[in-house]
């Protein structure tokens, strides 16, 4: 190999390894932000509604009837707002699975393994599993891969039905057909073992290709 040729290979080396750099990069304080926003957004609610629940109760000239409803609709509220905030630790399963679907599919891409076919069905946890096995390693050994599965199996719930089925039930902790509750919870478990998990896919990558 000529000087020239071997610069242009080092160069494109390098070029390589910064593009995976990038793509493994799951900034998990964007999708944390959700949950902050929601909790100022509750904590400002609150605040608003014991001042008018305050004002209410000092108020001579309501009836003490028009008082209870007043107050009671304060309460619908707050429970709204909770619910809502539920929907957003679901959002927070949702967005993190669909960023480490994208930086996945990004890396292979970039490690030029794969056809644009391949490419396309990494979608299907089976054909990643089969394809990464196949061209780079296999992924069920890597740190941080169980906790991404379990991850992949509560937005497949989410989606779908709202309810625990066969496949997730399969993890500690989750039981058949119960329905999804404190997601928010799972989403802080299992975030950073999910990352590292991405970081482990991009070392392989690195380790095959450059």
């Amino acid at each position: 190999m000529s000087k020239v040729s071997q610069l242009k290979s080092e160069s494109s080396k390098r070029l390589k390894k910064l593009r995976l750099s990038f793509a493994s990069q799951i900034d998990v304080d964007i999708v944390d932000g959700m949950d902050h926003a929601a909790d100022l957004g509750r904590k400002r609610l609150e605040e608003e509604m014991a001042i008018e629940a305050t004002k209410i109760e000092h108020d001579e000239s309501m009836l003490q009837e028009d008082k209870y409803w007043y107050l009671e609709s304060l309460s619908d509220r707050l429970y709204i707002y909770e619910k809502t905030t539920e929907l957003i630790s679901e959002m927070q399963i949702i967005a993190l699975f669909k960023m480490i679907e994208v930086s996945l599919k990004e890396m292979c891409k970039i490690s030029e393994q794969f056809t644009e076919k391949q490419l396309n069905s990494l979608y299907r946890h089976s054909e990643l599993k089969k394809l990464l096995s196949a061209k780079i390693c296999d992924i069920e050994l890597l740190q941080g891969y169980s906790e991404f599965n379990e991850l992949r199996c509560i937005n497949n719930c989410l989606k779908h039905s709202g309810k625990v089925d066969a496949e997730l039930a399969r993890f500690r902790g989750w039981k058949e057909k119960e329905s999804l509750r404190n997601v928010g919870t799972h989403y802080e478990r299992l975030k950073h073992d999910c990352t590292r998990f991405v970081t482990e896919v991009r070392n392989q990558i690195l380790a095959k290709v450059v």
